[in-house]
């Protein structure tokens, strides 16, 4: 966590997008869990989810960045 304030306070954007979970990651750690339920009942994927994940993700970090990112020095 400490990364995560350390990189919004300098307003690193690089530093705070390699912070994120890979898709890898994503399909080894989170899919296998979530694959058993409603969602992967649906039919969705896991590239899939993870590429609306992802996009919802960006627009999250866009608003998080402006409205708590620090001085950026």
């Amino acid at each position: 966590m400490q990364q995560v304030f350390d990189a919004l306070d300098r307003r690193d954007e690089r530093a705070l997008k390699a912070l994120a979970i890979t898709k890898s990651d994503f399909k080894k750690f989170i899919w296998p869990r979530l694959s058993h339920t409603v969602v992967g009942k649906l039919g969705v994927k896991a590239d899939a989810l993870y590429a609306m994940s992802a996009r919802e993700s960006e627009i999250g970090f866009a608003l998080t960045l402006k409205e708590y990112g620090g001085s950026g020095t």
